[in-house]
């Protein structure tokens, strides 16, 4: 989730009296899901209504209900797939238009309007987080112990059943990159769990399609402690067992046959 749609939620939803607490957790979760390359999700109703814990009749409540209030834009598609979700551009002005003031633009893809968050001043300067310098990450990979790497490797090919799998050198990275962040081995273990216990990810969605790459699941640390926190989770539906993580680490990442 971006700041900017974090700072939408805030100040439109949140902070609306007329919006019940269930609306707000299905407005929450929407921006949850939103994919940070497009800014776009398309969850089914079925989907939502587990993510949320409700019953898949309330939920199409609230969205109905947050859409007819401008706080979520919905392209509704025909047939059997999911409307596509994004929120409008946050604006000061309440009176503004919300949504997409450009006529000519494709339907469901919102004008992005530059924000200015918690900030009234156009001139103060703009923080920007900096990125590591590959240099920086270089040496940062040269402190990983590469038996650590190979122990979460091993781990994640045999609980998500990819026997043939490579340590790539992109795997290798993303890996040592969350090494380097500070996550011990045994919770890069657990978020992996965590994927496998997805429903969702495990492709009970929409596409029918398996989301379960160590690109994905090792994103970045807020990614990582997501899937952590869905390792308490019941197993998901049409897959095999998930090994105990702590078992297999002590067997050295190889004492499960995928």
């Amino acid at each position: 989730m971006s700041i900017k749609t974090l700072a939408h939620i805030v100040n439109q939803v949140f902070t609306n009296p007329n919006l019940s607490g269930n609306d707000k957790v299905v407005a929450a979760t929407l921006a949850f899901l939103l994919r940070d390359n497009t800014g776009y999700a398309w969850p089914t109703f079925d989907h939502l209504a587990d993510a949320c814990g409700m019953d898949r009749r309330v939920v199409l409540r609230c969205v109905r209900r947050l859409e007819k209030a401008g706080l979520i834009l919905v392209t509704h598609s025909p047939g059997r797939h999911s409307n596509q979700y994004s929120f409008p551009p946050f604006n000061s002005d309440k009176n503004a238009p919300v949504g997409n003031s450009d006529k000519n633009a494709p339907v469901g893809r919102p004008t992005v309007t530059k924000l200015h968050l918690f900030n009234s001043d156009k001139n103060a300067p703009t923080h920007h987080v900096s990125k590591k310098s590959k240099e920086e990450e270089e040496k940062d990979m040269s402190k990983i112990d590469s038996n650590d790497v190979q122990k979460i490797f091993d781990f994640w090919r045999t609980t998500m059943h990819h026997p043939d799998a490579k340590l790539t050198g992109d795997r290798r990275r993303v890996i040592g990159a969350r090494l380097a962040d500070g996550y011990s081995v045994d919770q890069i273990c657990q978020a992996i769990t965590g994927c496998s216990k997805s429903a969702f990810h495990m492709g009970d969605n929409d596409r029918n399609r398996t989301y379960d790459g160590l690109h994905l699941i090792c994103r970045s640390g807020e990614k990582l402690e997501e899937f952590q926190n869905m390792s308490q989770r019941t197993p998901a539906p049409k897959t095999k067992s998930t090994p105990n993580w702590r078992a297999e680490l002590n067997h050295g990442g190889r004492g499960f046959v995928g």
